[in-house]
């Protein structure tokens, strides 16, 4: 038995390099925690912010540890954070701590929702476009296109416990996100690509990052 992590993308910012993913654990005894990363590829930095965390701690009891007054704090962090880093259409609601249900606490404009775009990549074949760039899932290997030229791949060969992959795309294709999921369930962000323009991709994982 363990802790189970499920990381999902959000949205990209319009500063580039930044991006916005959800994270939520679950527990082996029930319950789990709740929290947001901003992720700045450029700068090889994050920021988490924990909104919930009431792991159980057996016989059905799930205690929340985060005080709605500290929920509170957080979300007004993570709002001055967004703004600061150039995301626009996300809306944070802080009286989601005191409603019992706090995975409610934010919004996405459907404008946020238009600039996502993202492929699952899980058999031969599969392929994310987004002109002049394309990912392609191709003999056991997931590699970066541009026209027709093949500009890297990420791995010489899948790893057997990824069983899928999910890639997103920012609207500029300065900057790539790619999620796996992993045995035992887990989603996990597991690699970022990120450009400066004319720059060659530079290949990020998560151990490349310093919290901030």
């Amino acid at each position: 038995m363990q802790v189970t992590t499920f990381e999902t993308f959000v949205a990209f910012s319009e500063k580039r390099g930044c991006f916005l993913v959800k994270e939520k654990q679950f527990g082996p005894e029930g319950g789990g925690s709740f929290a947001f990363s901003i992720i700045n590829a450029g700068k090889k930095m994050y920021e988490r912010f924990e909104i919930a965390n009431n792991f159980g701690t057996g016989n059905g009891h799930v205690p929340e540890k985060i005080p709605a007054g500290k929920c509170r704090t957080m979300l007004k962090k993570l709002s001055t954070s967004l703004s600061r880093s150039g995301f626009t259409g996300i809306d944070v609601y802080p009286e989601s701590c005191e409603t019992g249900d706090r995975e409610k606490c934010f919004f996405l404009s459907q404008q946020v929702l238009n600039n996502n775009k993202n492929g699952y990549f899980g058999r031969e074949g599969e392929t994310l476009i987004q002109p002049p760039f394309s990912i392609q899932f191709h003999k056991n290997d997931l590699a970066l296109f541009k026209n027709n030229d093949r500009l890297l791949p990420w791995t010489p060969e899948i790893p057997p416990d990824i069983k899928q992959m999910e890639a997103w795309m920012s609207p500029d294709n300065r900057l790539i996100v790619l999620l796996s999921f992993i045995h035992f369930n887990h989603h996990r962000i597991t690699d970022v690509l990120f450009s400066r323009g004319d720059v060659q991709y530079k290949r990020l994982t998560f151990k490349d990052l310093k919290r901030k």
